[in-house]
Formats: C-alpha cells, sequence, structure tokens
C-alpha cells in the first residue's frame, strides 16, 4: 500500500466504566482488506493537575 490511497476506519466497539474494546480496519483504494486491529483498553479518571 505504499504511496497509493487507501483509508482506516477505526471506532469504539464498547465503552464501560473501566473497559474499553476498540477495532479499526485499512482497506485500500478498491476495498481489499489490508489489515485489521482490536485494542482492549483500560478507562482511568483524568489526574488532577
Amino acid at each position: 500500500m505504499r504511496n497509493s490511497p487507501g483509508s482506516a476506519e477505526g471506532s469504539a466497539v464498547s465503552v464501560g466504566r473501566r473497559i474499553a474494546f476498540a477495532e479499526a480496519r485499512l482497506v485500500d483504494a478498491h476495498g481489499k482488506l489490508l489489515a485489521t486491529a482490536s485494542s482492549t483498553l483500560l478507562v482511568i479518571d483524568k489526574l488532577p493537575a
């Protein structure tokens, strides 16, 4: 895909009080799926300044 048009799309699948799940997809200009990714994240409160 180097130097060719394509697109990436990501979304939060589920967000709870402490855990979030995210997914992403990378496709080329023809819509061919090139890669996928998923992540599980820990949600923490913002620390005071």
